[in-house]
């Protein structure tokens, strides 16, 4: 075997001698099967003429001419006989050359690719993923004005040399069976002729925007070409598209809400001319509230990945026509009644507003998916084929003129007021904080919110402190994007001051941190995610864990019940998921926790207040000697109370359940026993404790925890349970044994006392 592999090897050696030998002309020579360049291609067919005659004008003939690698799509004489009629020239000569220049570079496409190849995404190499190739054309410099761009940052009625282009080459955009048919892509043959009226698409063939292409099979040394039976010129972008003179009388409401968020960006410097050259830019993100895309990129924007992906995808972009735009302003809606004109309105709400028309992939807004679109922010659109006015593919995605105005959630449901109404600004800020705006523009659930104006923040209790009160104050030495709260009633009076300090250049994160905080905790107690039965009285839960009383066109919260001082409802809007209420001032919580709740009404409560006191339960609150935490009670869960009458108490004492709870009775114990009456004591009073808040509402039944525990199994307490039964109609809660459902108690005259997180009732007998 090694001898025929040592033969083999010296036959391979001789003929690369013999082959080394030859003459350099015969080693190098062009085969005769070899194809000539693309040049010779075009011109050896006869049909081309018209486009050699262009392609002379600019340097790419020297280059189709000889090496280099290329796809070229031709259009043959009879595509541009038409082309020269349909734009009013007699005569090849009368066309301007730099109309031809741009003709031929957006014809050519670096690198040789066949049919196949084509629809390769240069990262992904798979057959039928890519639409859209880079050609050799880019955007000349043009001028623009700063007075279009009003939020610019830049002077006024400055005129900017502009690089439209952004340094970007722009692509042109073909169509074959693979494209349509990959998995992934959403977009069907139909779509094709949506997008190119009066085109259709036949599976099999091969589209270049509008043109056919007639033959693939062209073939040069150098490369490929497609022959085309139309002119392609180069395609404007979307921005440009509603830019242009044709559409300004249609669309231009609609792009001077687009020229909003615009402003300039330096480039680079022109070394012939000196002139500073600039980029038209556009702020952009929904998640900071601006438009979602800048539609007059060439680039496809990071909307999937952080992945060019402009050969794959490109956007689509709804445009409302100016009577579209003007009527809306002129009718019933939630926008029209705070706001007469787009150029009034603050870019986050415009940016909200605007970002109902922009989507991720041009298809979303093809027939294929009326009815079921989804904006960039994944907002439903629902688009009808009745909505279209025009279409047009651009070079960076597909633009449609539109009659209708497709209204974001956020703007009809209860964070609408609060988005809309500058005068709810900190309290829109609160609920951004608390990040509950999702929830709020949900339609899945019913809110209630009473909103309270920026004005209305006075006097108001801090609710994580047993002192402060707060009010927001606007100091002419402060930042106006800063929201300050002027503190007192802190028993250090150094505490007692504005936070942040708005004389300080940077403010402390620990005093802007206590506001945004304290804020949101005081919003909490405004939202309900219940709707109000404003038919009938009753309780509700906030987002805070308190409870708030409804009674007609009043609200009342703890503080507001025990004050007597019941919160006027102001105005109602009707939303898609609840009401928001415009209230006359603030809900106030209550103002003590348990304990100094049960003082404010001795007489009513004093031998369950002597339990509490001889349990040994009560914690102090610092700087406060009014009131009192109970040790079982946490200030983070919300709880109910069930006290039993002063007579309960005594029975209890007389059956011998509990010792007697005066301090007289309690001192004169020994200690061993005094420290069992401790005990006994605290085990009562968690009895009448459960871990739920029930008021009188009807709804709140069930069986539920106490606080107390007779037993230990698995290293985990049991506790005792009961079955609670609610009564709206008689105000009313009867506490049942889970096993036998033998009645244990129910509630007095005296019902639904509100302490911090705590709802009080008074029962008829003591819970054994």
């Amino acid at each position: 075997m090694k001898h025929i592999y040592y033969f083999n090897f010296l036959l391979l050696m001789l003929a690369l001698l013999a082959l080394a030998c030859q003459p350099d002309e015969l080693v190098y020579a062009r085969p005769d099967s070899l194809e000539g360049p693309i040049y010779q291609q075009l011109e050896s067919t006869g049909e081309f003429s018209y486009y050699l005659a262009c392609l002379d004008k600019t340097e790419y003939a020297t280059s189709l001419k000889n090496g280099g690698s290329w796809t070229v799509f031709a259009f043959d004489d009879t595509a541009f006989e038409e082309f020269m009629d349909e734009n009013g020239y007699t005569s090849f000569e009368e066309i301007p050359e730099l109309r031809l220049t741009n003709i031929i570079k957006y014809s050519i496409i670096i690198d040789s690719y066949s049919t196949t190849t084509l629809t390769y995404y240069s990262n992904g190499w798979y057959e039928g993923n890519s639409y859209r190739r880079y050609t050799q054309y880019s955007d000349s410099l043009t001028q623009m004005n700063s007075n279009n761009y009003p939020n610019s940052l830049n002077e006024p009625n400055k005129t900017y040399w502009v690089d439209e282009s952004r340094g970007v080459l722009k692509t042109t955009s073909y169509f074959l069976d693979a494209y349509f048919e990959l998995t992934g892509h959403y977009v069907e043959f139909e779509d094709y002729d949506f997008m190119f009226p009066g085109q259709n698409y036949v599976q099999g063939g091969m589209k270049v925007f509008e043109s056919d292409v007639v033959e693939t099979g062209l073939i040069g040394e150098n490369g490929l070409i497609y022959h085309l039976d139309k002119v392609i010129e180069p395609r404007q972008n979307m921005y440009q598209w509603l830019s242009n003179e044709e559409n300004d009388s249609k669309y231009s409401i609609f792009k001077s809400i687009i020229d909003r968020f615009g402003y300039f960006k330096y480039s680079y410097t022109d070394e012939i001319t000196n002139d500073s050259i600039f980029q038209l830019r556009f702020l952009n993100g929904v998640e900071s509230n601006y438009i979602a895309f800048e539609p007059n990129h060439e680039t496809y924007p990071n909307l999937i990945a952080n992945i060019n992906y402009t050969e794959v995808y490109s956007t689509g972009l709804l445009a409302p026509t100016n009577e579209t735009l003007t009527s809306y302003l002129a009718s019933d809606n939630i926008m029209a009644d705070y706001y007469s004109s787009y150029d009034d309105m603050p870019l986050d709400v415009l940016a909200m507003f605007a970002n109902m028309n922009f989507f991720t992939r041009f298809w979303d807004i093809c027939p294929s998916h009326f009815g079921e679109t989804y904006t960039v922010g994944l907002d439903p659109v629902n688009l009808t084929e009745d909505d279209v006015v025009e279409q047009q593919y651009c070079s960076n995605g597909l633009v449609v003129g539109v009659n209708k105005i497709y209204e974001a959630d956020c703007f009809s449901t209860v964070m609408g007021p609060l988005l809309l109404d500058q005068d709810y600004s900190i309290m829109l800020d609160a609920v951004q904080e608390l990040d509950i705006a999702s929830a709020l523009e949900s339609k899945g659930v019913s809110y209630s919110v009473m909103g309270v104006k920026n004005d209305q923040f006075i006097d108001v209790a801090d609710p994580n402190s047993s002192t402060r009160i707060v009010s927001v104050v606007f100091p002419t030495n402060g930042d106006p994007e800063q929201t300050y709260l002027q503190v007192t009633g802190d028993p250090d009076a150094s505490d007692n001051r504005i936070y942040p300090d708005p004389d300080e250049v940077t403010p402390s994160s620990t005093d802007v941190s206590y506001v945004s905080t304290t804020l949101a905790s005081i919003i909490e107690n405004q939202i309900v995610e219940d709707a109000f039965n404003m038919g009938n009285s009753n309780y509700y839960q906030t987002m805070s864990g308190e409870y708030v009383y409804v009674n007609g066109s009043e609200i009342s919260g703890g503080g507001d019940i025990a004050n007597e001082t019941p919160v006027s409802i102001a105005s109602t809007r009707i939303t898609e998921n609840g009401n928001f209420y415009e209230m006359s001032s603030f809900i106030s919580r209550p103002e003590y926790y348990t304990y100094g709740t049960l003082l404010q009404d001795l007489s009513t409560y004093s031998r369950f207040v002597e339990v509490i006191d001889g349990a040994g339960v009560k914690v102090a609150i610092a700087d406060r000697d009014d009131d009192y935490l109970i040790s079982f009670i946490s200030t983070k869960k919300n709880y109910t109370l069930f006290v039993p009458t002063n007579e309960a108490v005594q029975q209890a004492v007389d059956d011998g359940v509990i010792p007697d709870p005066t301090t007289s009775s309690l001192n004169a114990l020994s200690s061993l026993d005094r420290a069992q009456a401790t005990i006994d004591l605290a085990n009562f009073a968690k009895k009448h404790c459960i871990l739920v808040s029930v008021p009188t509402d009807g709804e709140t039944s069930g069986t539920y925890s106490s606080m107390y525990y007779d037993k230990i199994v698995d290293y985990a307490p049991v506790y005792i349970e009961y079955e609670i039964e609610n009564d709206y109609a008689t105000q009313s809660i009867t506490i049942k044994d889970v096993t036998t459902g033998e009645v244990k108690a129910e509630t007095t005259d005296i019902t639904n006392v509100l302490s911090k997180k705590v709802v009080i009732h008074q029962i008829d007998d003591y819970l054994r």
